[in-house]
């Protein structure tokens, strides 16, 4: 394939964000210089030739065994990416951009740097990233008969067919929300070719349901924190304080009745609000999304208006987080989340630290999934562990370190304002209930001899994180002399890579008898 320039809208899409950096530019030099109106179209100009020139000379080249990339105005840069060596491949389609077959596309090698290794192709059509997925399984394929191939098959995406939203709604034989062809007989393999519209699930694949969302939406913890924002915003808009004041006679007045009762429909009013806000925000990210399973790969889809579709190596995957806050956990559901070695892991903006590769399933489905999707996975739940009291006093000791002195100190300050004493009662409550429940929470253990399992909590959420020992960089005990000498106690360590450098894993105040097993299993397959 001849080297070809970017689709015309590139141009339009780069240009107008730099005229939006141009324009916050101006308007921050502007309490230094002043500018006539014939000296800003003058920089209006240079601006429009120059998105020209870095437009045309942007050129992307396919050939048999790799992809070829060519930018630079002042300095030419050549990419030579072989096909064998792209880890992940990032697909983004805007709503706009769907009607005309194009996309944007992100291509990288998995190395360390955020844009080194890494080639953006800003609109292209989308049988290109149709090619590159199936010339990274398979670099034998003919290009010719692969473009061929891709080009009828990116011109055929079209909505989902009613067949396919039937899908959504078949659970497994114990209920559960599988979201999958249930009989194999009549599933279909994944193609390697995968579209970036809405196609038919395989029996290994996962599809989130409406109500998944929704229930997804709801038990965000940030809902309670939202909710005070949101009454903070409202108290500052009411500076004239004619709704405290309505609202403050209503209580006076009407204590134990209509007041009162005004007052509830108002918050719960209030909390509606943030609920809805959080539901439309959660099915605008993660409508339509779906995992395909095939051949060491995963393709993740969803969006809105923005399609975005990920095709990831399983082998990158460097861990595995199952995590459920108490709402979630409470109705059986769990998310799950992986951490990626990849430049673009930080796009998820529902979540920024891993990425999201179930937003809701019932708990006993995770296994299921995972199981089928990643070599060495436990297809059974693993066993349960108990945990000491020590380990629990212990957190909650940790957790009143800095609060109880702090707390006492305003206890004193504010006793004549109940109000100010029942809230700093509450903060030790939530303080102490976080303590007991990490400590509750938290064990380490090997499963299948191959998998490290640890467990622990954070703010009222269990976080369950599955490694293979091939993916841990280092493994270490950490150990005070008063853990040593007294309690026979230790902390775990476990660094993992991330994208640009290493992320510590810990599991404290594990019995130390349980840290050496762990310890001895690792320097064992090491």
């Amino acid at each position: 394939m001849n080297a070809k320039h970017l689709h015309p809208l590139a141009f339009i899409l780069n240009f107008y964000e730099q005229l939006k950096n141009m324009v916050a530019f101006g308007l921050a030099i502007l309490f230094f210089f002043h500018f006539t109106w014939w000296e800003w179209a003058l920089l209006f100009l240079a601006l429009l030739i120059w998105s020209i020139l870095s437009f045309w000379m942007k050129t992307y080249e396919l050939t048999e065994s790799a992809l070829i990339y060519r930018s630079g105005v002042l300095e030419r840069q050549v990419r030579h990416l072989p096909y064998h060596k792209i880890q992940n491949i990032h697909r983004k389609q805007w709503f706009f951009l769907q009607p005309f077959h194009l996309e944007e596309i992100a291509v990288d090698s998995g190395g360390k740097g955020a844009k080194k290794n890494q080639i953006s192709l800003s609109v292209v059509p989308t049988w290109v990233a149709l090619v590159l997925e199936q010339k990274r399984q398979d670099e034998t394929t003919s290009l010719p008969t692969l473009i061929e191939r891709a080009k009828v098959q990116a011109q055929n995406e079209g909505p989902a067919t009613q067949e396919q939203d039937e899908l959504v709604d078949k659970k497994d034989p114990q209920g559960q929300p599988f979201d999958v062809e249930s009989d194999p007989k009549t599933a279909t393999r994944t193609s390697s070719l995968r579209s970036n519209g809405p196609s038919r699930l395989s029996a290994d694949s996962y599809r989130a349901s409406a109500l998944s969302l929704i229930i997804y939406a709801v038990t965000m913890p940030e809902v309670i924190f939202q909710f005070f924002i949101f009454l903070g915003w409202f108290v500052h808009l009411d500076q004239q304080k004619v709704v405290s004041r309505w609202l403050e006679q209503e209580f006076t007045n009407h204590v134990l009745g209509l007041g009162t009762l005004v007052i509830v429909l108002l918050v719960v009013l209030f909390v509606l609000i943030v609920i809805a806000f959080n539901v439309l925000r959660t099915v605008i990210l993660y409508f339509g999304f779906e995992v395909h399973h095939d051949a060491g790969h995963l393709t993740i889809a969803r969006g809105l208006f923005k399609r975005q579709t990920m095709h990831l190596s399983i082998n990158r995957m460097q861990t595995v987080e199952v995590r459920q806050n108490i709402f979630r956990q409470a109705l059986g559901l769990a998310t799950v989340k992986t951490r990626l070695i990849t430049d673009e892991n930080g796009e998820d903006k529902v979540s920024k630290n891993v990425a999201t590769l179930i937003p809701m399933v019932k708990s006993g489905a995770v296994d299921h999934y995972l199981s089928q999707w990643l070599p060495n996975f436990p297809s059974k739940p693993i066993k349960k562990t108990s945990s000491s009291t020590y380990q629990i006093l212990t957190m909650i000791r940790n957790g009143l370190f800095w609060t109880l002195p702090l707390a006492a100190v305003l206890i004193y300050v504010f006793q004549r304002l109940p109000l100010v004493v029942l809230l700093v009662l509450l903060v030790l409550s939530f303080v102490v209930g976080a303590g007991w429940y990490k400590g509750k929470a938290t064990t380490a253990q090997v499963v299948n001899g191959q998998v490290l399992v640890l467990k622990t909590a954070k703010n009222y959420e269990t976080i369950t994180t599955y490694i293979a020992w091939d993916k841990i960089q280092s493994l270490s005990i950490k150990q005070s002399w008063w853990l040593a000498r007294r309690n026979q106690r230790a902390h775990l360590a476990v660094v993992v890579r991330t994208d640009a450098s290493t992320k510590v894993l810990t599991a404290r105040y594990l019995p130390m008898e349980e840290v050496k097993a762990i310890f001895d299993w690792y320097q064992l397959l090491g």
